[in-house]
C-alpha cells in the first residue's frame, strides 16, 4: 500500500455487489432492438464497465444504428432503473463485506448504473444506511475509464483520492481507480490477465477478502 493508510473503501455495483448481469442485459436488448441491431457478447464487451451514456454510444458509433442519441439513452435508463426495481441478488461475499467495513470506514457507491438503479439496490440487499455516498458515473463528465466517477465518490466522502480503496470487477473500472490514483482490489468478472497486471490484489470473490487486507492493523 505504499505506506498510505486506507481511510475510505468506494465500491463499484455491478457485478461486484449486485448480480446484475441479467438485469442490464435486458436492457441492452431492448436497447438494441429499438436501435435494430444485434447484441452480441462481442459488442457487450466493448462498453462492459462503462456508463448508461458510454453504452449508448459505443452500441450507436460501433453499429451505426441511425436511432437518435437522446431517444435511445432515454429508453436504455428508463428500462434499466425498472429492471432494478424487481429482483435483485447480491454476489457472494458482498453483504458480509460491506457490513463487517461500515462503521470502521466511511464507505462509498461508485457506479455506472443510474442513481435511482443503486439505491434501490442498496435499499433491496439492507445495506444503503453502510453508505455515505452513492454516485453514479451518470452524474460526471466522463463514465469509465475516465478516473471522474471514482474522484466525486472521495470528495463526497471528503477523502484524499490516495487514501481510498476501490473495490471493482472491471477493466475500465480498475482503469479508472488506478487513473484516480488510488488503490484497487480486483474481483474480475472478464479480462482477469489484464486486471492482474493493474490491480493491487485479485480475489475470486469478496468472500475471499480479509479484514486485515483492507486494514493491516486490525
Amino acid at each position: 500500500m505504499n505506506g498510505n493508510p486506507i481511510q475510505a473503501v468506494i465500491f463499484d455495483m455491478d457485478e461486484l455487489l449486485v448480480d446484475s448481469r441479467r438485469l442490464w442485459k435486458v436492457a441492452e436488448r431492448e436497447l438494441c432492438a429499438a436501435a435494430g441491431v444485434e447484441w452480441t457478447p462481442d459488442l457487450a464487451m466493448k462498453y462492459k464497465g462503462m456508463n448508461t451514456v458510454g453504452v449508448v454510444e459505443t452500441v450507436l458509433r460501433v453499429t451505426g444504428a441511425p436511432i437518435p442519441r437522446e431517444q435511445a439513452l432515454a429508453l436504455f435508463v428508463k428500462t434499466l432503473v425498472a429492471e432494478f426495481g424487481g429482483e435483485v441478488e447480491a454476489m457472494p461475499g458482498a453483504v458480509e463485506l460491506v457490513k463487517k467495513l461500515g462503521g470502521k470506514l466511511p464507505l462509498a457507491v461508485a457506479s455506472g448504473s443510474p442513481k435511482q438503479a443503486i439505491d434501490n439496490a442498496m435499499s433491496v440487499l439492507g445495506l444503503r444506511d453502510c453508505f455515505e455516498a452513492l454516485v453514479s458515473s451518470d452524474d460526471v463528465p466522463k463514465g469509465k475509464p475516465c478516473p471522474d466517477v471514482f474522484l466525486a465518490a472521495a470528495k463526497a466522502l471528503k477523502m484524499n483520492p490516495s487514501r481510498c480503496l476501490v473495490f471493482e470487477d472491471s477493466f475500465n473500472g480498475v482503469r479508472a481507480a488506478k487513473s484516480a490514483g488510488m488503490h484497487c482490489f480486483a474481483v474480475p468478472s472478464a479480462q482477469p490477465e489484464e486486471i492482474k497486471k493493474l490491480a493491487d490484489r485479485v480475489y475470486g470473490s469478496l468472500a475471499e477478502v480479509r479484514m486485515e487486507d483492507v486494514l493491516p492493523s486490525l
